[in-house]
């Protein structure tokens, strides 16, 4: 487990975008808690999906000095895919087969 996350704190350092999806982020959870606080890239785009608790998980990266963070409290999948900036490109791109 310990190497799990060790590679994934290395990845998240990395991406631009990071989707964060039905987790309530308790404060027990304190390992998940530092991965996400302090081994995520600051000017990563934070996308939040976690129903009631998104505004206040949001708030806790804010606090934490993310730049750019995003709550979708709404509930439903349908919101995921029109967060996203990536998939936006992508459907900009897109080419008919």
């Amino acid at each position: 487990m310990f190497l799990k996350m060790l590679s994934l704190s290395e990845a998240s350092k990395e991406r631009s975008e990071i989707y964060i999806h039905g987790y309530i982020m308790s404060a027990s959870d304190l390992k998940a808690r530092e991965l996400l606080f302090d081994n995520v890239n600051r000017d990563a785009i934070m996308n939040v999906h976690c129903l009631g608790t998104s505004d206040r998980i949001a708030e806790e990266f804010q606090c934490r000095g993310f730049a750019d963070v995003r709550s979708f409290p709404v509930p439903g999948f349908e919101a995921w895919p029109a967060s996203s900036d990536w998939l936006h490109g992508q459907a900009e791109g897109a080419v008919d087969r």
